[in-house]
Formats: C-alpha cells, structure tokens, sequence
C-alpha cells in the first residue's frame, strides 16, 4: 500500500481475542494533507471492533464522466 501512495489511517489492533490482537480492519488514504477524524468503536458485539473516517471537506470534480466497470456474468 505504500507503494502505491496509500496511508493507514488505523494504527491500533481492531480484532482482540483472549490469545491475540490483531490490525486487520483497515482504512487507507491517498492524501494525509486532508483533515481526516478516524477511530476504533470498542463494542463487546464482536470480537472485530468497528472502524471509521470523517472526512472534513469532499471535494467534487467538475468532471461529469462517470467510468462505470462491471464484469460479464454469462457462461462467456
């Protein structure tokens, strides 16, 4: 992911068990320059704690192209 110029935003272990704790729910950005709010939720619903970014400002583009990909699903 770094090689691809994206950060992780989560840094803490987000999947605790009695014998281990683990990073494996993740949230990676392009541009740490952004005003980003991120954080685990602790909850005993599950042993993956739930992870979330705020983004302070979404800029839109004024690019009215949407690039839509999907894949053939036929006996092709």
């Amino acid at each position: 992911m770094f090689s691809s110029t994206f950060y992780p935003l989560i840094s803490k272990p987000t999947r605790i068990t009695n014998f281990s704790a683990t990073l494996i729910d993740n949230i990676f950005v392009s541009n740490l320059d952004e005003c980003h709010k991120c954080g685990i939720l602790f909850t005993y619903l599950s042993d993956h704690l739930p992870v979330f970014q705020i983004t302070s400002s979404i800029k839109k583009g004024n690019d009215t192209h949407c690039d839509i990909r999907h894949r053939l699903m036929s006996k092709k």
